[in-house]
């Protein structure tokens, strides 16, 4: 039997991407690959990353339960928002790049 006969076929797709797509979304992943690469190798940043996690467990360390989640809130909204900044920069770029 063909693997694309099979209805369970997880590459099955409803619709097929143009090409314009395909390097949208190539284009946004390599972006978003040189940002994990930035996470995981620059020194730098490791260093800044380091300096925010020891001032988040003092600050956490001087709030009670109550206020504690409300800044566990507030990180995720910040975490959040750095992401979302990170991947509109990239889906910019490529849209600049495109014109």
């Amino acid at each position: 039997m063909s693997i694309f006969k099979n209805k369970n076929n997880r590459h099955k797709s409803e619709k097929i991407r143009s090409y314009n797509e395909f390097k949208k979304d190539a284009y946004t992943y390599r972006v978003e690959e040189i940002l994990e690469n930035i996470v995981c190798n620059d020194k730098e940043y490791i260093k800044l990353k380091e300096e925010s996690r020891t001032l988040y467990k003092t600050l956490r360390d001087m709030l009670d339960t109550e206020e504690q989640a409300f800044f566990r809130r507030y990180v995720d909204a910040e975490t959040g928002r750095q992401s979302y900044e990170a991947h509109s920069l990239a889906e910019q770029i490529y849209e600049d790049l495109e014109r």
